[in-house]
């Protein structure tokens, strides 16, 4: 299972070359663009890219005759994507971090634990949906279909996480009512519904049980795929 980590790692570098570069282009481009929210969405589109390179180079490299002729179990290349997609969007997330702390004082604002959260929250989510698409009708079939579903959940998940952030910081004033642009007002109702059930258990480190439970059942349908005869990886 290293082994399969470590040939996505080493072929996805190679077969990007110089245009690795482009990843910093990106910090800064989306900096310019999404500015208080650049601090969570930058790291999610980075890991996105590398991740979905790997599949990319999979079937552009024919390296998935090259796996199956291997000595290795359908397992593990499962829990190598899986392992991979969530050590990339830490590690993304780590130099982000250390990027935005250096040049803190050119930036909007300094990172913040919340910023950690709503980037490794989402990310995890959004690959428990893309990868058994992933192994189930492969990479090209639903690559478009993925992007657009990545999108979504990030765009609905952060704004979730964001609404519980401040719900919780201002549970106090019974007349708050939240609204972050795009699915606010279905955030609301989810947000209501779970503070109405049991405020006290409404905050970022049960979404985050939430996620983890949501990433080991994607992987659990992943294997169930993988060892399928209709899987196209």
């Amino acid at each position: 299972m290293l082994n399969l980590i470590k040939k996505d790692i080493i072929t996805s570098i190679k077969t990007e070359g110089i245009k690795n570069i482009k990843y910093l282009f990106i910090f800064l481009i989306s900096y310019i663009i999404f500015r208080d929210q650049h601090y969570y969405i930058t790291p999610v589109f980075i890991s996105y890219l590398i991740l979905a390179n790997t599949f990319y180079c999979d079937y552009e490299n024919n390296s998935r005759n090259f796996i199956k002729s291997m000595p290795t179990s359908k397992e593990d290349i499962v829990y190598s994507k899986y392992i991979m997609g969530a050590a990339t969007i830490l590690i993304i997330t780590i130099l982000s971090t250390i990027i935005n702390q250096i040049f803190s004082i050119f930036l909007l604002r300094e990172v913040v634990l919340d910023d950690i959260y709503f980037g490794v929250n989402s990310f995890l989510v959004i690959i428990s949906i893309i990868l058994p698409l992933y192994f189930k009708f492969g990479y090209y079939k639903v690559r478009g279909l993925c992007g657009f579903i990545s999108v979504f959940i990030l765009i609905f998940y952060i704004n979730t996480l964001s609404m519980i952030s401040d719900k919780v910081f201002y549970s106090s004033r019974s007349d708050y009512f939240i609204s972050y642009g795009p699915l606010s007002s279905i955030g609301n109702v989810i947000i209501n519904f779970i503070e109405n059930a049991s405020s006290k258990y409404l905050n970022l480190n049960t979404i985050t049980f939430i996620t983890l439970i949501i990433f080991i059942i994607s992987m659990y349908v992943s294997l169930k795929i993988i060892k399928s005869k209709n899987s196209n990886y």
